[in-house]
């Protein structure tokens, strides 16, 4: 398992901005080749945000996109602040 971290920005459904995150990403693929299966958490890092479970737009710093499943527990024990999701389709950082 491999680690991806950095800073980018979260998106609901029709692309309007929902602030500024921390993430890490937990992959298997290799470095700078596309990532199938991956998961990971989000940290809001200037103001908490309420996420419903559902299907948002996941930016990273390098200007790749992805999709993200909020899982239906919302948050992780650190409160709103930090929310747990899962990947949905490729993350391939050659497309963005």
């Amino acid at each position: 398992m491999t680690d991806l971290t950095g800073h980018g920005t979260l998106y609901d459904g029709d692309e309007n901005e929902l602030g500024a995150v921390a993430y890490r990403i937990t992959h298997e693929g290799t470095d700078g080749g596309p990532i199938i299966a991956w998961a990971g958490e989000l940290t809001f890092v200037e103001e908490d945000a309420v996420l419903e479970p559902g299907t948002y737009l996941l930016e990273t710093e390098d200007g790749t996109r992805g999709e993200v499943e909020i899982d239906p527990s919302g948050t992780t024990s650190g409160g709103a602040r930090e929310v747990t999701f899962t990947g949905i389709g490729v993350l391939d950082p050659a497309t963005g």
